[in-house]
């Protein structure tokens, strides 16, 4: 299940398998080229050309905790990034 982060900061995002499946079965991955972005990885910041895009409602409807978060897609990845936050919390690899 989701483990919380009791430190002092924000909780790190977790997801499920099945979460994962909703958002790679929901969202298109097929997103822009990496080139200008770097490498989607947790824990790097989020370049500050790239425009985030929310979660649309049919997936924050099956995943509440995505309420907080927009996302950036690029070469078959999925960044999620805290709403208020400058740093990918969590990638998503697609299946090609």
């Amino acid at each position: 299940m989701a483990a919380r982060d009791t430190g002092g900061g924000s909780a790190r995002l977790v997801l499920t398998e099945e979460e994962r499946a909703v958002i790679l079965r929901e969202l298109d991955l097929t997103g822009e080229s990496t080139l200008g972005l770097g490498v989607l990885v947790e824990g790097a910041d989020v370049p500050r050309d790239v425009t985030l895009r929310t979660f649309p409602a049919t997936v924050v409807e099956q995943i509440p905790k995505l309420r907080d978060y927009m996302f950036v897609t690029a070469e078959d990845r999925l960044a999620i990034v805290e709403q208020r936050g400058s740093k990918m919390q969590l990638v998503i690899v697609g299946r090609r």
